[in-house]
């Protein structure tokens, strides 16, 4: 599997060629950024909306319109064998070693922080800033 932190996406190999899954479109900011191969949607082709956990209705999967129903049903049954490994809530977080999941400053030992100077406006930008 590829992963393409930019395209919000991930690509796979499967029997009819690569299948691409995508985010949200929220995440994706044009539609230029898409590769050429993926189908684009017709009008009356809408993403499906899944609930994968009963339990948790409001979180769904969003499962693309390029997806053949072949990789779509063997998608949900992956997904549904494997929905124990899925945090659901903050309280399934719980046994994640601190080193993975703390977020650190990688500096160098013995050197201490140093305060940002101040930074002086222009006059025609303190004057745009007061009357806003």
């Amino acid at each position: 599997m590829i992963t393409s932190v930019p395209h919000s996406a991930i690509g796979f190999p499967t029997e009819t060629g690569v299948t691409i899954i995508y985010a949200h479109k929220e995440v994706m900011s044009t539609d230029e950024l898409r590769p050429a191969k993926v189908a684009r949607p017709t009008p009356n082709t809408q993403p499906e909306k899944w609930v994968l956990n009963a339990r948790h209705p409001e979180q769904t999967v969003t499962l693309g319109h390029a997806l053949s129903p072949t990789i779509r049903a063997c998608l949900k049954q992956l997904l549904f064998r494997n929905q124990d490994i899925f945090a659901w809530t903050p309280a399934d977080l719980t046994g994640v070693p601190r080193e993975i999941a703390q977020h650190f400053l990688n500096t160098l030992p013995g050197i201490k922080p140093v305060i940002q100077g101040q930074r002086h406006l222009g006059s025609a930008k303190k004057e745009a800033i007061h009357k806003e």
